[in-house]
């Protein structure tokens, strides 16, 4: 991450960037340049945009879930690993590509612990519905009567229940680095969040595995 001097300069793409504040936060002689940049940007902006990006990133990242979702390895003796490994990993990914996003790109519109926790949830949500949707219409179309209520009833719980847990648990890895490197005001590493992804990938990838021995048939046929 490139940063102007405290008189402005040219920022990391060579464009002119806005001048800092030569008071306030630049006062103090024991900050890291770091924390006087972090602090001086919290500084210009305003709280109002807080709850309309956290909102955004949960929303589109769940959007971007399902778009990723399509992208999988071709050929039918790459189904098992799709199912166990390529789709969770895809999915649980994007499922936090908004948060991710803001941490890397947006610092400052990342300010309190529970917008982590409601991002994760929106996106997992905006998931599940959209994936559920996509089954009933497009999956199971030509599907009638009990076994169909069955499936979706199914899909509606169990699946939307699955997806919130993992994007949870993954949006915790991110509010822990985040806590991690704001509270020493250093740059956002993603690292510090990879044991949660794996936890996810792997609760995720479990319950496919499950689902594949449990409907080994319809999974195939469909």
């Amino acid at each position: 991450m490139a940063h102007s001097d405290h008189s402005g300069g040219q920022d990391g793409r060579g464009g002119q960037s806005a001048p800092l504040s030569t008071g306030g936060p630049w006062n103090d002689p024991d900050a890291s340049y770091y924390e006087l940049w972090f602090k001086d940007v919290i500084a210009h902006h305003p709280m109002l945009k807080i709850v309309p990006a956290t909102l955004c990133a949960g929303v589109c990242s769940g959007v971007i879930a399902v778009i990723g979702a399509f992208f999988r390895p071709d050929g039918a003796w790459l189904v098992v690993l799709n199912i166990l490994f390529f789709s969770p990993f895809m999915e649980e990914l994007f499922k936090q590509i908004g948060l991710i996003y803001l941490l890397e790109k947006r610092t400052w519109l990342l300010r309190f612990p529970w917008q982590f926790p409601l991002a994760g949830a929106l996106s997992g949500l905006t998931f599940s519905v959209l994936e559920n949707l996509i089954y009933r219409y497009h999956h199971l179309a030509g599907m009638e009567g009990e076994e169909l209520h069955y499936i979706m009833g199914f899909r509606w719980i169990v699946c939307s229940a699955l997806h919130l847990a993992c994007a949870l648990i993954a949006s915790a890895g991110l509010c822990r680095a985040w806590k991690r490197h704001m509270g020493h005001f250093q740059p956002f590493n993603l690292r510090d969040a990879l044991w949660y992804f794996a936890a996810a990938i792997g609760l995720h990838g479990f319950y496919n595995f499950l689902v594949f021995l449990t409907f080994f048939d319809e999974i195939f046929h469909f």
